[in-house]
């Protein structure tokens, strides 16, 4: 079996999770990342997977996406991501999930990361909650990015993630969509 099928056949567990509301925990998901042998990360069939199976390229959707985080970051005077080699704005959603949730050290960026979270489910629905819980299943059970060295880190990231997506579910279930700013929608979490 390939990396990329024993990613597609993982992937398509966090679909379902995805498509059945994302109630049950990250954790549910753990059945589908015991595999026998642990594939190494590949961040090639990553793109190809998500590619494929998700909406995550869509340009309206990117660009709606970029334009809140970018309004956001302006109002909440965010240098996070201003010592990056690339700018956030310039990668295209798989590769800014996968540093984010896989390689970035979230220590000083805790409220973007909820603020792409959130945002990222708003405007790309399950296809984001799918591929979030798949990265951080990567992270937690197979070890991928900081998981190594950063135990506390990936525990923070799963419980993070699943407040964001929660947070974001409810507000797209609720009267008041197109009302609510991101940054009330950030604050408390």
């Amino acid at each position: 079996m390939s990396v990329l099928e024993v990613y597609a056949a993982a992937f398509g567990h966090c679909r379902a999770w995805a498509e059945a509301g994302a109630s049950s925990p990250f954790e549910m998901l753990a059945p589908a990342f015991a595999t026998p042998i642990v594939p190494p990360f590949d961040a090639e069939s990553i793109a190809i997977l998500l590619s494929s199976q998700t909406d995550l390229a869509s340009a309206n959707k990117v660009e709606d996406f970029r334009a809140t985080l970018t309004q956001h970051f302006q109002q909440i005077s965010s240098m996070a991501f201003e010592a990056d080699c690339e700018p956030w704005y310039r990668k295209d959603m798989t590769q800014l999930l996968c540093e984010c949730l896989l390689f970035f050290d979230v220590t000083y960026r805790q409220q973007e990361l909820i603020a792409i979270l959130i945002q990222s489910v708003i405007d790309f629905g399950r296809d984001a909650m799918a591929t979030i819980a798949f990265l951080l299943c990567c992270r937690a059970f197979w070890r991928h990015g900081r998981a190594d060295t950063a135990f506390a880190e990936t525990d923070w990231l799963v419980g993070a993630a699943a407040r964001a997506i929660q947070r974001a579910n409810e507000y797209l279930m609720s009267e008041f969509v197109g009302q609510v700013s991101l940054l009330e929608l950030v604050q408390g979490m």
